[in-house]
């Protein structure tokens, strides 16, 4: 029962674990089938604009920027000496495009970003660390049995 229960969390914990793709995909498709213009009233104007081969157009939104630095760190070597790894820019990338028909309608839209390959670092230092409390959980209700 108590495993069960155990599992049961971590199940939950990891259900809320979403992709930015999924998170993305609502506030996306709310713009489907509105004008370029209120886009634009709200985004701002686009980075870049482009032919969609239809008579329409794209509307590409760059959003990169910096995402922070991962610190070095300093580590005792087997042998002596020590070795040093130097600070790691995080660049996010986030770019939106939305495909516009000859009215001005927007008609499709495309999102790419590299938030998800950051995420995942972080995401199996959490699944190894949730096993392991899982784990020694466990053990601890084991031995009192």
């Amino acid at each position: 029962m108590k495993v069960t229960s155990i599992v049961l969390v971590c199940a939950m914990i990891f259900a809320g674990c979403t992709s930015w793709q999924a998170s993305t995909k609502p506030q996306m498709d709310s713009w489907l089938k509105h004008h370029k213009s209120e886009l634009i009233q709200s985004w701002g104007p686009p980075t870049a604009t482009a032919d969609d081969g239809n008579g329409g157009q794209i509307l590409i939104f760059d959003f990169s920027r910096s995402g922070g630095q991962i610190p070095g760190t300093i580590q005792d070597g087997i042998f002596g000496g020590v070795t040093y790894t130097t600070p790691q820019r995080i660049q996010v990338n986030e770019i939106y495009m939305f495909y516009v028909d000859s009215d001005g309608v927007i008609y499709h839209w495309r999102a790419e970003s590299n938030k998800d390959q950051i995420n995942t670092g972080f995401g199996i230092y959490f699944a190894v660390l949730l096993v392991a409390l899982v784990y020694a959980i466990y053990m601890l209700n084991s031995v009192g049995e």
